[in-house]
């Protein structure tokens, strides 16, 4: 049985509306409409400065500030909207400009104090709805998010915005067909709303629809060509698709569209470790971490190909740095896991299996791992604590049943219950005919002998499939012999195991252990 697979995350991006900034006078609000922004600065200040003269001086405050905030210049935007709402304490669009860019700066508590006094000021400011939903949404309360959104379209039923970031609220609560829904009202409402398609393309992959998903992904990038977001998205379900050619093809397109992406290079580093041409994919994620050094995931991602070089430290550095990122990861203390595993540190192998399991105490996978190490190292009750809380957790695993059966053997210990246990999971379900060859080898029914067990694995689709379940036979097959006393019979199997050079499987790992046990006379 292989080990658990590293975890890789991708990055996919929702867009959300763009805020709408309000009419003000002159030259100066027509320079932010042009998004001459600088002119807009300098046309406003002499309007505020008095060289042009201007009736309302609150309106030159929030234009210039409107500059200022799509410039990025947040604080200079905030001090502008604050002083139009000394001149006018009423002024609704400065509440509601001051807003965006607290939401900007990802104070969202004032973004949302002052979203809601711009309502209190006009309860029909549909864009103040719209923006406060938006930021509600950043902070993860979905459904407060939904009833601003749902607000919005009542008082108009042709706002796509509202409709588009509805179905992000949805999305973000796993609710994958309301998302769609909405995204098929707003391009109804707009059919050349390149987001909504690339939002849907988004729900779609969630869903696993991913012809769909790159259909609309297609028709986003169709609509604009230099949307980078669709490039990297529906290079992201190429990658699922295991279409990694196509996939690279589009994340490097994303890249010469916006050469700092992060999330581009990270993911094309992805689809390279796939293609297993590990030296690009370091690259890639280099890269990644260049452009964004607290970037966890390239981290995190680029520890997991060191990994597959077989460049342990090197992996080991990433993680580490993973964690020290985000030390809230579990994925990052099971990958250095599996890295100290492999380089014999069994010890901080166990403590980063133990964090793991502390941060996520629902996956099995966590407690199976844990298990191997113990096994290992011969500590066979904290082995099999860990296969039982696995199967627990996974109940139809039946590798699971297999090696805490087969753990029990080896601590010589009472197999009745583990054997009643298998029997009722063989009759009650199903299961691929190698497994269930070694399931009814380990408890002896259906005459399975060895000679039996040897055939089935030597029907494997290939020889690398063929490799993989003789390195299991050999080790299953080793277990019961030395079970019955037969040390010389099972060393002969356990070396046979890994003499298949199948190193990541366990059973190979589980083998190379024993024999060296048996060599000590443990």
């Amino acid at each position: 049985m292989k080990k658990m697979i590293m975890v890789l995350v991708a990055a996919l991006a929702f867009l959300t509306a763009i805020p709408a900034a309000h009419a003000g006078d002159d030259m100066c609000y027509e320079y932010v409409q042009q998004k001459q922004y600088d002119d807009a600065i300098r046309e406003c200040t002499r309007q505020i400065t008095g060289e042009i003269k201007m009736n309302n001086p609150e309106y030159s405050y929030n234009n210039r500030g409107n500059a200022y905030k799509n410039k990025g210049q947040y604080d200079l935007a905030i001090a502008d909207y604050t002083r139009a709402l000394e001149l006018d304490p009423n002024y609704a669009f400065a509440y509601h400009n001051r807003g965006i860019a607290w939401n900007a700066k990802k104070d969202y508590d004032r973004a949302i104090a002052d979203y809601t006094k711009s309502i209190g000021l006009d309860p029909k400011y549909v864009n103040a709805y719209n923006n406060r939903g938006i930021t509600y949404k950043n902070k993860g309360e979905n459904d407060l998010a939904i009833a601003d959104y749902t607000k919005a379209v009542e008082l108009d039923p042709k706002y796509t915005f509202a409709y588009n970031n509805r179905g992000a609220a949805w999305h973000a609560k796993k609710d994958y067909d309301r998302a769609i829904a909405e995204y098929d009202k707003a391009i109804e409402l707009d059919p050349n709303y390149a987001r909504a398609f690339n939002n849907r393309g988004i729900a779609w992959h969630a869903k696993k629809e991913y012809d769909r998903a790159i259909a609309d992904y297609s028709k986003a990038i169709e609509l604009d060509p230099k949307y980078v977001s669709a490039c990297n998205n529906r290079g992201i379900t190429y990658t699922s698709k295991g279409q990694y050619d196509q996939a690279i093809a589009d994340y490097t397109k994303a890249i010469e569209l916006d050469p700092n992406y992060t999330f581009a290079y990270n993911n094309r580093g992805r689809a390279w470790h796939s293609k297993k041409i590990y030296d690009r994919a370091i690259a890639d994620y280099t890269k990644a971490i260049e452009l964004d050094p607290i970037y966890m995931n390239a981290y995190n991602n680029r520890g997991r190909t060191y990994y597959s070089k077989g460049q342990y430290d090197q992996a080991i550095a990433d993680y580490t740095k993973a964690i020290e990122l985000d030390p809230n990861s579990s994925d990052a203390f099971i990958n250095r896991g599996h890295a100290y595993t492999d380089k014999g540190a069994y010890d901080p192998a166990i403590a980063d299996y133990t964090k793991a399991i502390e941060l996520d105490t629902k996956d099995p996978a966590h407690y199976r791992s844990r298990g191997y190490v113990y096994q290992y190292k011969g500590q066979y009750d904290q082995a099999m604590a860990d296969y039982a809380r696995a199967i627990e957790l996974d109940p139809k695993e039946e590798y699971g049943y297999i090696q805490l059966l087969s753990a029990i053997r080896l601590a010589k210990g009472n197999t009745a219950e583990a054997i009643e246990r298998l029997k009722q999971l063989i009759a009650a379900n199903s299961s691929l005919e190698w497994v269930r060859t070694l399931s009814k080898y380990c408890i002896g029914i259906d005459k399975m002998t060895e000679q039996a067990v040897l055939a089935e694995a030597r029907k494997g689709k290939d020889g690398k499939e063929v490799n993989e379940r003789l390195c299991e036979a050999y080790y299953y097959m080793g277990v019961k012999r030395l079970a019955e006393g037969k040390k010389k019979g099972a060393a002969e199997y356990f070396t046979k195991s890994v003499e298949t050079d199948v190193k990541d499987y366990v059973e190979y790992g589980f083998s190379k252990s024993l024999l060296e046990r048996m060599k000590k006379g443990k």
